[in-house]
C-alpha cells in the first residue's frame, strides 16, 4: 500500500514546506475536544498537518464540529468549527482529489443521531454537506474514502435500520454526495464498525466488531462488491473480546487490522494485529503491550512494508495512560516501540507517516489540570525519538492462536434517508507548547529548481549544491503515491510524466547530507 500524504492549499505550500527535515514539537490545543471523541490526523504534503474532532468551546451546539491546520511547528494556520444548534464532530478526514477535505462523523441537528459528512476546499470552506440515517435512532460514521468514481463510501453504525440491535452501516455517494446506495451487515446483537477501504477489484473491505458471532466480542471482517453485495465475511478472536480499530490494504492486496484483545498477551488488553492475504485469511496475528491495559489506535503500512501503529498503554509512561507507539518490521516484530504523555492521562487515536519519514500523532490529555481531554499532538523522527516527554519501552509481543469463523452475516438495503444540514462556521482554539526544536535542525534543506514549470509532462530539475554522489528521487502526486523511482548521478536531470495525468506533483530528493523538495504543475 502507498503511503497516503495530503496537500491543503497551494498559497500555504512555501509556507510550510521551506525545510524538509522533521521539526519536532510536543503541543496541546485547549478547549478543543470533549471525553470520548478521538483525534485523527493527516500530514500534509507540503509538511503542514490536518487534524479533525470537536470541540466545546467555540461554535454554536454543545460540541461543534473542527478542523485544524497546523504549520511544521504545530502552530494553527486556521481553525473552522461546523455546527448547529445540535451537537456534531468529525472521527475521520481525508484529502479529496480536487485538494480539497471530506470528513465524516455525527450530528444531531434534526433530532435524532445521524451520519454527517462535510465536504471543504483547501482551507476549509464548506463546498456541500449531507446528513443519512433514519427517521428514528442513530446514525454515525467512523470513516470515509473518496473511491475510484470520485464519489464517496462512508462506513459507520446504524440502529434504525438492519436485523440487530447495532448493525454495520455501508453508504455510498456520488462526488456530490447524492445517495446512489446503503447497506446494513451484521446479525441479531450489537455489530460495530469502525474502517472501510475500496479495493483493487473496485469492491470494499471493511473491519469492526461483533457480538452477533464467534465467542465473545470477535473482530469482525466483511468484503462486498462494488455495490455492496456481500462477497465474504469472518470472525477473528479467542474467547475474550476482540475489535478492530482500523484496517489497511498491503502492498500485496491482502490486509492489515489493527484492535484489541483480551484473548491473548501479556495483560488484560493488549493492541491486536492481523494480517491476511486478500481472502481474509490470516498470514500471522500478534498481541502487543505489557502487564497491563493497551488499546488500539491506528495502522499503516510503510514504504519497506513495515507498519506504525498507534494506541494507548497504562503498562508503560509516566501517567496512568500515556500514548503508545509502535513501529513493526514487515511480519510485525517492533523495531521500536515507545510511549508520549507528561504525569496526566494520554489517550492515542491516530499516527500516520510524514513526507520527512518521521511521524505525526494525535490524542487526547488531560494534562496541566484540564478539566477535559485536549488534542494532544506530536511529531517525531524516524526513529520514534520526539522533542521531551518520551520513554522507550520493551514491547511483549505474542503470537496468538486466532480463531476464525465464517459468519452467517446478514445483509439489508435499508431506506436511507438525506437531508442538508446548515451550519454555523466559526473559528478559534488555544495552543500550549510541551516542547519543541529549534530551525538548526533543516539547514541542510534545498528548494528544487524545475523548468518549464508548468510543464507539458516533460521537465527538467536542478540540484543546487550539488555533491556530485548518487540522489534518491521521488516523485509524488496530490495523494501522496510514489509514481516514479529513480537515482541521478548529476544536478540536471530529466523526467518525463507525459503518461500520467495532469495535476501538480511532488518532487523529493535526498542524498546522504541533504534533502531537496519541489513542485511542478502539468498540464
Amino acid at each position: 500500500m502507498k503511503t497516503h500524504i495530503i496537500l491543503t492549499s497551494l498559497v500555504l505550500i512555501f509556507t510550510c514546506s521551506e525545510s524538509f527535515s522533521q521539526i519536532k514539537f510536543q503541543k496541546t490545543y485547549s478547549g478543543v475536544s470533549p471525553i470520548g471523541l478521538g483525534y485523527f490526523v493527516i500530514p500534509t504534503v507540503d509538511s503542514c498537518y490536518l487534524a479533525a474532532g470537536a470541540t466545546t468551546s467555540f461554535g454554536v451546539g454543545n460540541y461543534d464540529a473542527l478542523l485544524i491546520k497546523l504549520n511544521s511547528f504545530g502552530d494553527t494556520i486556521w481553525t473552522k468549527t461546523f455546527g448547529t444548534p445540535g451537537n456534531e464532530g468529525f472521527y475521520f478526514i481525508q484529502q479529496t482529489n480536487d485538494l480539497g477535505f471530506i470528513a465524516t462523523g455525527f450530528t444531531s441537528s434534526i433530532g435524532n443521531t445521524d451520519v454527517l459528512l462535510v465536504k471543504t476546499d483547501s482551507v476549509g470552506n464548506v463546498q456541500w454537506s449531507k446528513t443519512y440515517g433514519g427517521s428514528v435512532d442513530m446514525e454515525q460514521s467512523y470513516c470515509v474514502q473518496q473511491t475510484f468514481d470520485n464519489g464517496y463510501i462512508i462506513e459507520g453504525v446504524t440502529q434504525s435500520f438492519g436485523v440487530g440491535q447495532d448493525d454495520v452501516y455501508l453508504i455510498k455517494v456520488d462526488s456530490v454526495g447524492n445517495l446512489q446506495w446503503s447497506k446494513t451487515y451484521g446479525g441479531t446483537n450489537y455489530d460495530l464498525r469502525n474502517s472501510v477501504r475500496q479495493t483493487y477489484d473496485g469492491g470494499y473491505i471493511l473491519a469492526g466488531q461483533t457480538l452477533s458471532f464467534g465467542a465473545g466480542g470477535d473482530l469482525f471482517l466483511i468484503k462486498t462488491d462494488s455495490v455492496g453485495n456481500l462477497l465474504w465475511s469472518k470472525t477473528y478472536g479467542g474467547p475474550g473480546n476482540e475489535y478492530g480499530s482500523e484496517i489497511q490494504i498491503t502492498s500485496d492486496s491482502g490486509y492489515v487490522i489493527v484492535g484489541y484483545t483480551s484473548s491473548f498477551g501479556a495483560g488484560s488488553y493488549d493492541i491486536y494485529l492481523i494480517r491476511t492475504d486478500e481472502v481474509g485469511d490470516t498470514l500471522w496475528t500478534k498481541a502487543y503491550g505489557g502487564i497491563g491495559f493497551e488499546s488500539m489506535g491506528s495502522v499503516q503500512q510503510l514504504n519497506d512494508n513495515g507498519y506504525i501503529i498507534s494506541g494507548s498503554t497504562d503498562s508503560f509512561g509516566n501517567g496512568l495512560f500515556d500514548f503508545y507507539l509502535i513501529r513493526l518490521d514487515s511480519t510485525g516484530n517492533p523495531h521500536w516501540s515507545k510511549t508520549f504523555g507528561a504525569s496526566g492521562d494520554e489517550n492515542g487515536t491516530s499516527a500516520r507517516q510524514t513526507l520527512e519519514g518521521g511521524f505525526v500523532a494525535a490524542g487526547l490529555t488531560n494534562n496541566s489540570g484540564l478539566l477535559m481531554n485536549n488534542l494532544y499532538l506530536f511529531t517525531t523522527d524516524s526513529l520514534g525519538n520526539s522533542a521531551c516527554n518520551q520513554t522507550n519501552v520493551v514491547t511483549i509481543v505474542n503470537s496468538t492462536s486466532t480463531q476464525i469463523n465464517n459468519p452467517p452475516t446478514v445483509t439489508t438495503s435499508p431506506a436511507t434517508l438525506v437531508s442538508t444540514p446548515t451550519l454555523s462556521i466559526k473559528s478559534g482554539t488555544v495552543i500550549s507548547t510541551f516542547c519543541t526544536t529549534n530551525i538548526e535542525e533543516f539547514a541542510n534543506s534545498n528548494i528544487i529548481d524545475i523548468f518549464p514549470n508548468p510543464s507539458s509532462g516533460i521537465f527538467t530539475i536542478n540540484i543546487s549544491n550539488f555533491q556530485k554522489t548518487t540522489i534518491e528521487l521521488t516523485v509524488l502526486n496530490v495523494l501522496g503515491e510514489i509514481i516514479l523511482e529513480s537515482l541521478i548521478l548529476s544536478d540536471k536531470h530529466e523526467i518525463n510524466l507525459g503518461n500520467f495525468a495532469k495535476g501538480i506533483y511532488f518532487i523529493k530528493a535526498t542524498d546522504n547530507k541533504n534533502h531537496y523538495t519541489g513542485k511542478v504543475i502539468v498540464r
